[in-house]
């Protein structure tokens, strides 16, 4: 049952990383509070002290979340790109604002902005 465990555990920090990235993209840095981040993930105030020490760690996680992502795209291209050909190839696919447009470029690119900002 541990592996169930810490999956729960990793799903409830990528919802609470993933809810603070909604409300900064809609809502701006100032709804960025973190009873607005409970309320949008569904968890208490205190599940959220369990897994983050500030509302800006939580969206620090979700930008470490993409990157980790893009970086995990990037190796997944075939080696017959050289790398130039492949980071351009990763930036055309994500420059696109897709069903999730938390996943674009110009997303990272705002909540990173944001988050240095905090």
């Amino acid at each position: 049952m541990a592996g169930w465990r810490e999956s729960k555990k990793a799903a409830t920090r990528s919802a609470l990383a993933r809810a603070a990235a909604e409300i900064v993209l809609f809502d701006g840095a100032d709804g960025l509070t973190v009873p607005a981040i409970t309320a949008k993930a569904g968890v208490s105030v205190r599940t959220f002290h369990n897994y983050f020490s500030s509302r800006e760690q939580s969206l620090q996680e979700f930008i470490t979340e993409r990157v980790t992502a893009l970086i995990h795209d990037l190796e997944e291209i075939p080696e017959e790109f050289d790398l130039l050909s492949a980071v351009e190839q990763l930036v055309v696919t994500h420059l696109r604002t897709s069903d999730d447009e938390l996943e674009s470029f110009p997303t990272l690119i705002q909540l990173s902005e944001v988050e240095e900002s905090l």
